[in-house]
């Protein structure tokens, strides 16, 4: 394991595995074969959208980005703006001021070392 393996197991650990696993459940993202599958093909798991990923990371609603009222472009906006962050299990307490790409760091790594260890041969 790499120190960021290291780095995530402990995270994990501490979060609690089984809440983390339920995380990639509910957000339908792939089943633990087809997740081995992908493991197999891209280590770090970027062939699955990374708007999969925020979803189970805890990202409630993205707010529709705004548009010129006049021309009807999209105006940018700062970037983090537009969701919010679920502060519920397994992302409350201690860990509510985790950033999504932490968050996103954690699932990618519960799914590559405990929710593909059912199928890995």
């Amino acid at each position: 394991m790499t120190e960021h393996d290291l780095k995530y197991e402990a995270l994990a650990q501490r979060m609690g595995i089984k809440g983390l696993v339920k995380c990639l459940h509910d957000f339908d993202l792939p089943t633990p074969t087809a997740m081995w599958e992908l493991v197999q093909a891209d280590i770090h798991l970027n062939n699955v959208p990374l708007v999969m990923w925020d979803r189970a990371a805890g990202v409630l609603h993205l707010q529709p980005q705004p548009t010129c009222p006049r021309c009807g472009q999209k105006i940018p906006r700062p970037a983090g703006e537009g969701y919010k962050l679920n502060r519920e299990f397994p992302f409350s307490g201690e860990f509510a001021r985790l950033s999504l790409a932490e968050r996103v760091c954690v699932l990618k790594h519960v799914a590559r070392f405990h929710y593909c260890r059912q199928v890995q041969p």
